[in-house]
């Protein structure tokens, strides 16, 4: 395995989240300024008097986890309850335009940036092959992507671990290293806050990272190996 070249591959990578973060964070934004806020929950303070300065104790409450019992409890017990409402993403049509543009163009820049790499090297290889100082190795691609795949193998790993309730947090790892594919998650796990509630064929799907980067990897690199522009080839017709 070419670890420079796999190094390569996660530092580009990197770079390809980053873009992609503030893809979908430019066109949430710029949906949800013209769209009435989506209110998920509330976060609540309770309070021993009205002249209480320190909360007695502090909580988040999502609609989706049913009637916030906590609250009439303590409504009944005399305590001053304060909420103010947690919003959320956007919903309906808004969200769907606003996720399918940002996921073609996050698709787009995983491919044209993570792998380009890969097809450097293999046109490269067209001549280390042809002269002899390297052996022929069309897995080469792949195995470069394998260091990658693993990582987002992991965070799928965290995935099932929030899903039985060992690691809370591990959907929200899975998301941000995943964060290419940001708007299909939003179909995968169904969009809740509550990672238990993610089904089991969610989770099957959810392995789709770690696919798209060894498919994307191997064949890129076969690509430049056999010297195939697919741009040229659809761009510049043969006269």
């Amino acid at each position: 395995m070419d670890y420079k070249l796999s190094l390569n591959l996660l530092g580009k990578y990197l770079i390809c989240l980053l873009m992609c973060f503030f893809t979908f964070f430019s066109f949430t934004a710029i949906f949800a300024m013209n769209t009435t806020p989506n209110v998920i929950g509330q976060q609540v303070a309770v309070f021993e008097t009205k002249e209480s300065e320190e909360p007695i104790e502090e909580y988040a409450h999502y609609y989706e986890n049913g009637e916030d019992t906590k609250k009439i409890d303590y409504e009944k017990k005399g305590y001053v309850v304060v909420t103010r409402d947690i919003t959320g993403g956007l919903i309906g049509t808004p969200a769907i335009v606003s996720n399918t543009i940002s996921q073609i163009i996050s698709l787009i820049f995983f491919v044209i940036i993570v792998p380009r790499v890969l097809y450097k090297e293999g046109i490269a290889d067209i001549n280390r092959v042809s002269c002899g100082r390297a052996k022929e190795d069309k897995l080469k691609g792949f195995k470069a992507g394998i260091p990658l795949a693993a990582i987002q193998f992991v965070s799928w790993i965290l995935l099932i671990l929030a899903k039985v309730g060992i690691l809370q947090t591990g959907h929200i790892f899975y998301k941000f290293i995943n964060y290419h594919i940001y708007g299909i998650q939003q179909l995968i796990l169904l969009n809740t806050n509550d990672p238990t509630k993610i089904p089991v064929w969610s989770l099957c799907v959810a392995l789709l990272p770690v696919i798209i980067t060894l498919l994307v990897c191997f064949i890129t690199y076969l690509l430049g190996y056999k010297d195939i522009n697919i741009y040229d080839k659809l761009v510049y017709k043969k006269k």
